[in-house]
């Protein structure tokens, strides 16, 4: 069996340590609301996701793609010449 490496954030970590300590019954969902700044909703919802797909619920669903409203590379070329060939 293969082990998968996750790498975290230290942001995503504690969430991760949090929300698995509420699973276990040592926080209340409130608590856990104040601790991470999010609604007891919030709390809930992450709760079963963390339940259902474990770590990985919790990470940032857009790392490791590229934003959708980033300038494609053909286009920074064309800035860098311009700006090369007309700064002043």
């Amino acid at each position: 069996m293969r082990k998968e490496c996750i790498c975290l954030s230290q942001k995503e970590y504690e969430r991760v340590m949090i929300i698995k300590m509420v699973v276990e019954g040592f926080y209340s969902n409130r608590e856990t609301a104040k601790l991470l700044n999010l609604s007891v909703r919030q709390v809930i919802r992450l709760k079963s996701k963390f339940k259902e797909r474990g770590i990985n619920s919790l990470i940032h669903g857009n790392r490791g793609r590229k934003p959708k409203h980033a300038l494609s590379d053909e286009l920074k070329k064309v800035f860098k010449l311009v700006m090369e060939k007309y700064q002043n």
